[in-house]
């Protein structure tokens, strides 16, 4: 009888220790879930306006967002899209795309106009603050890059 309760306190003492290591590695995982969903993450807004010969068009757009608050920035590629005229200079048009990009990561869009047509971005924080601005050559890809602040 008491083989038998050695054994079974052995077997409950290696559970015991998986269960403390199993929750142990779990809880860094959840301590990097905290910390991200609590860092500082910026509202980054791309413009692109374009103007020049004919319909003015914007063929493909690269920018970089974060899928989530802390994470890092990856790059996304929208291809043919849609412009509006822009208010405040009816000879061209615009695009825009607000995303999260977190604080201390790197903003950045690519942008290619249509033929002949002339394109110009800029990199907004929180829809105001701009970071970056550059107007491009007729035909060519214009690029603003930017890293973003950290948090006063």
């Amino acid at each position: 009888m008491m083989k038998t309760a050695g054994i079974w306190a052995k077997t409950g003492i290696a559970l015991g220790a998986a269960t403390l290591v199993g929750v142990g590695l779990s809880g860094c995982g959840l301590v990097d879930s905290i910390k991200n969903s609590t860092a500082d993450a910026w509202s980054v807004t791309y413009a692109v306006t374009v103007s020049g010969e004919g319909t003015p068009t914007l063929p493909t757009v690269t920018f970089g967002e974060a899928k989530s608050r802390g994470e890092d920035t990856v790059t996304k590629n929208l291809p043919n899209l849609p412009l509006e005229v822009d208010a405040t200079a009816p000879e061209s048009s615009r695009w825009e795309k607000t995303v999260m990009v977190t604080a201390t990561q790197p903003a950045s869009i690519v942008a290619t106009p249509g033929e002949g047509q002339r394109a110009t971005c800029q990199i907004l924080l929180d829809g105001k603050r701009q970071i970056a601005a550059v107007a491009g050559e007729p035909g060519k890809p214009v690029t603003c890059e930017a890293t973003t602040p950290k948090f006063d």
